[in-house]
C-alpha cells in the first residue's frame, strides 16, 4: 500500500498547520513501513526535507512552480500549476489498495485529487477539512466577534474554493477533520461521504530536559490581523505597564510590511526593548523557544483547531487566549477572555506570572490535556477509519 499525499498547493517555504499535520502523519505511516509518495512543488519538496530529513519510504515527486509564484504572484502561480498538475497525476497508475490523501481544500489540490481518483476510482482516498471559511461579510477578524467586515477578494477566493472542494468530492472520500466543532458543518455539506473527526489530533515533541525560563511570555503565529498581530503590541504594553522588565519572544515572522509595521507599533508604545523578535522557525527550535518560556499568549481572531496551542500545552506552557469556540477541544489548560479585550489577557497572563499556585494548577491542566493527543494516536485513527 502507498500513501499519495497531494499538496500541490504550497506557497512559500514556511510550514503551516495543516503541513505539520500532513508531515507527521508521513512519519507516522513510514514507521509502520508504509510508502509515502509526495506530490508537491519543487519548493515544497526543498521545505519538506528539511523537516523529513533522508526519511526511508518517502519520495517526493514535483513540479516546478516557485519560480512562477514569484513572477505571477500566489494566484497566477496557482492557476498556472494546476494545469502542470493535472499532467503530472494523469500519468500515475495506482494500485487497488494505494490512498489519495488530499491534505487542504485549496484548488491546485482539489482538481488534481479529484483527476487521480477519477482514474482511479477503486482507491481509497482522504479529504482533510482543517478550517472553514468564514462568512464573507465578517472576515477572520469578524466572525466570531459577529463584527461585520468589509468582504475581501482573498476571503471570496477562499470561499470559491471550499465550493469547489465540496464539488469535487467523491461520495467514497473519507472527509477527515481536526475538530468536533466541525462536525455539524460538514455532515450538512457531505452528507454523503463518512465523516472522521481525528479526536487525538495533534502533538508535539516535548524537550527531554527542563530549560531555564529566558521568558515571560511568548507569542507564536503569522504577523496577520486574524493572529490578532496588532492587539498583541497592546497586550505588551499592558504587561510593561505592571511589569517593566517583562521579556516577550515573538516566534513567526509576516511579509517586509507587516514586520515593519508591528515595530513600529512596538516602539510607539515604548515596549521595543521588551521584545525579542525570532522571526519564523520550526522544529527543534521551535520547542526550545517554547521550554524557555512561562505563559504562552494566544490573540488569534479565528483559528481551526490551534495547533500552536496544543504544542505550547505540551512543553508545561499554561495558554492564555480570547475566548474561541473552537477552543471547546481543549476544555482546560487554557485561559479565556471576552474576544478583542486585550487588557482582559494581558491581565490574566500577569496573574499567571504572579500567583503561582495558579500558574502551576493551569500548567498540570494543560499537560494533561496535551498527554490526550499524539501524532501516532491521530495516524492510527485515519488508518482505522480508511479500513472500517
Amino acid at each position: 500500500m502507498i500513501f499519495y499525499h497531494i499538496e500541490f498547493a504550497k506557497i512559500g517555504h514556511s510550514v503551516t498547520g495543516g503541513e505539520v499535520c500532513m508531515l507527521e502523519l508521513i512519519k507516522h505511516f513510514a514507521s509502520l513501513g508504509y510508502r509515502n509518495v509526495l506530490l508537491t512543488t519543487d519548493n515544497g519538496e526543498q521545505t519538506y526535507r528539511k523537516e523529513l530529513g533522508d526519511m526511508p519510504l518517502v519520495e517526493y515527486r514535483t513540479i516546478n512552480s516557485y519560480a512562477l509564484e514569484q513572477k505571477f504572484g500566489a494566484l497566477g502561480s496557482y492557476v498556472l500549476r494546476t494545469f502542470k498538475a493535472l499532467r503530472f497525476v494523469a500519468h500515475l497508475t495506482l494500485q487497488p489498495d494505494d490512498v489519495v490523501v488530499c491534505h487542504s481544500d485549496f484548488f491546485p489540490n482539489a482538481i488534481p485529487a479529484w483527476l487521480l481518483n477519477r482514474h482511479n476510482p477503486r482507491v481509497r482516498s482522504v479529504n482533510f477539512f482543517h478550517m472553514k471559511a468564514p462568512r464573507l461579510f465578517f472576515g477572520y477578524e469578524g466572525e466570531f466577534a459577529n463584527v461585520p467586515h468589509r468582504p475581501t477578494v482573498k476571503l471570496l477566493h477562499y470561499r470559491l474554493n471550499q465550493w469547489l472542494y465540496r464539488m469535487l468530492t467523491f461520495r467514497g472520500t473519507l472527509i477527515a477533520t481536526v475538530n468536533p466543532y466541525y462536525k455539524p458543518y460538514l455532515r450538512r455539506r457531505y452528507p454523503h461521504n463518512k465523516i472522521k473527526v481525528l479526536e487525538h489530533f495533534g502533538g508535539a515533541r516535548i524537550p527531554q530536559a527542563a530549560a531555564d525560563k529566558r521568558y515571560d511570555v511568548m507569542w507564536l503565529g503569522r504577523f496577520h490581523p486574524q493572529k490578532g498581530i496588532g492587539d498583541l503590541a497592546l497586550v505588551i504594553q499592558h504587561l510593561a505597564l505592571a511589569k517593566p522588565d517583562i521579556k516577550v519572544v515573538i516566534v513567526g515572522d509576516g511579509t517586509p510590511g507587516a514586520r515593519q509595521q508591528f515595530e513600529q507599533q512596538l516602539e510607539t508604545l515604548g515596549v521595543r526593548g521588551n521584545v525579542e523578535l525570532a522571526g519564523f522557525v520550526g522544529g527543534d527550535k521551535k520547542f526550545a523557544y517554547l521550554a524557555q518560556s512561562r505563559v504562552f499568549v494566544m490573540t488569534s481572531y479565528y483559528e481551526s483547531f490551534g495547533i500552536v496551542v496544543l504544542e505550547a500545552m505540551a512543553c508545561g506552557l499554561p495558554v492564555v487566549a480570547y475566548d474561541l469556540p473552537v477552543y471547546g477541544v481543549f476544555g482546560t489548560g487554557i485561559s479565556r477572555v471576552t474576544l478583542g479585550d486585550h487588557q482582559a489577557l494581558a491581565l490574566k497572563a500577569l496573574r499567571l506570572l504572579q500567583d503561582e499556585p495558579a500558574y502551576r494548577l493551569l500548567q498540570e491542566q494543560a499537560t494533561q490535556v496535551a498527554k490526550h493527543h499524539s501524532w501516532e494516536q491521530t495516524g492510527d485513527e485515519l488508518l482505522e477509519a480508511l479500513y472500517v
